[in-house]
This record gives C-alpha cells, structure tokens and sequence, in this order.
C-alpha cells in the first residue's frame, strides 16, 4: 500500500494526532519532554508514534530558532542605521528564503519517498526538514549576524 506524503506539518498538530495513536493502545503516551533534545527523546522513546512525536517537537524547536534568526536579520535590514544597501539585500534575502523554502520540503518529500513503504518515513521527514533549518540557521547567523 502507497502511502501519500505529509502535508505541511503544523506545529504541535502532527505531536497529538501521534500521541493520540497511543493512548488507546496503551493508555498512556510518553510525551516529549520540551527541554529534551531530539536524540535523547528518540532514544527513549518506544512506539512509532512517540518516535514521531520527538522528531516532530525537534522540528518544531528548529523552526523557531530559524524563524527568530530570520526576524531579527529582517529588523536589522529595516533599521534605517543599516545603510542604503540593506533595502535591496532585505528584498533579496526574503527571495532566497522563499527558494531555500522550496528546496528544504523538495529535499525533505524526496527523503520521505525513499521510505514510503515503512514506518520510518515520517521521523525521516520531520528529521530531514529540522536538520535543514538547523543549517539555515547557523548560515543566516554567519552571513547577516557577524559583524561587517
């Protein structure tokens, strides 16, 4: 059976709809501890669902990482201390944003496909797109946040 690929995943939406998996089976779930990185989470997790659960709160913590370096970058290009260049380089960073976006959820479906058959896929997935905005981040930081 042909699994279809993940839609955009919602913050914490795709953590309950895992969790809530559980709870029938076992009645109770083991939630990801929010302070917990995702390599220890994974690793005590047991069920699919709870490994889902991990990888989906590490997804969510890089994107906010990514999402608060992409602001603060945009606000100091807005600043009008900045200079007469950072307009231009404010609109053109939100084109690469914009592409980079694209390619992180083509990367991310491409690794999803190579496991759709298994249970892996989705961990896979939530897996690629936060170790991509991990990388985002860290390349924002060095191009924008060092100093000039």
């Amino acid at each position: 059976m042909r699994m279809a690929r993940p839609a955009a995943v919602r913050p914490g939406v795709a953590a309950l709809l895992a969790l809530s998996c559980v709870l029938p089976a076992t009645g109770q779930a083991r939630a990801p501890d929010t302070g917990e990185d995702a390599a220890t989470c994974t690793a005590n997790a047991i069920t699919t669902p709870e490994t889902n659960a991990c990888a989906q709160a590490g997804l969510d913590r890089a994107e906010a990482d990514l999402n608060a370096t992409y602001q603060r970058i945009r606000a100091q290009l807005a600043d009008p201390a900045c200079g007469a260049h950072c307009a231009r380089t404010r609109e053109l960073l939100t084109e690469a944003q914009r592409s980079w976006v694209a390619f992180r959820r083509g990367d991310c479906d491409a690794a999803w496909q190579y496991y759709a058959d298994g249970t892996i896929r989705t961990v896979t997935f939530l897996s690629c797109m936060a170790r991509h905005a991990e990388t985002r981040t860290r390349e924002l930081e060095a191009f924008y946040e060092d100093e000039r």
